[in-house]
């Protein structure tokens, strides 16, 4: 869970995973479940939608390493009306490896 939530679109992120070793931020809303669709954002991540078109989650693929560089975490999606910029301070603490596989 989340201290302090994310917003993306009109959804708040309530989940996370961090995979250290490949660099990769799993967002999910809600409990687990299958995707109905994804869209790619113009800066490479993977935004999932239900059914009804909300959205479900997003994998970002380099996170830390755009967060090094950038500053700044961005998803934006101009078909789906979605952009958001996550400072630092917010999603830093979310790199911390909570995904392992065996």
């Amino acid at each position: 869970m989340l201290d302090r939530p994310l917003a993306l679109g009109d959804v708040a992120i309530d989940r996370y995973s961090y995979y250290e070793q490949g660099d990769v931020l799993y967002l999910m809303v809600g409990p687990p479940h299958m995707a109905a669709d994804d869209d790619d954002s113009q800066e490479g991540a993977v935004v999932f939608f239900d059914d009804d078109g909300s959205i479900s989650g997003v994998t970002m693929i380099g996170a830390r390493e755009t967060l090094e560089r950038d500053d700044v975490l961005s998803v934006t999606l101009p078909s789906r009306n979605i952009a958001v910029r996550w400072p630092r301070g917010l999603v830093e603490p979310l790199l911390v490896e909570t995904l392992r596989y065996a």
